[in-house]
């Protein structure tokens, strides 16, 4: 029976590692806050933005910005 060498297995493709440097870039990236006079707040990140109803929702958006812009 023959072996796969350990670093084989676990070498990056240069997909993955485009992948993850695209990744790194996308959560370097500050997120921008606007409050809205209705006040809803504004929360970008790079080019995409979305908007949320209570300052607490504010989290949940910005990692959602960050899955958004990290897809291929």
């Amino acid at each position: 029976m023959t072996t796969t060498p350990l670093s084989t297995v676990n070498a990056m493709t240069p997909r993955d590692r485009l992948n993850s440097l695209i990744e790194s870039a996308a959560s370097s990236v500050q997120p921008t806050l606007e409050n809205l006079s209705d006040g809803c707040v504004r929360v970008c990140i790079g080019d995409t933005c979305g908007t949320v109803s209570s300052h607490h929702l504010v989290e949940p958006k910005i990692n959602q910005l960050r899955q958004a812009t990290q897809k291929p």
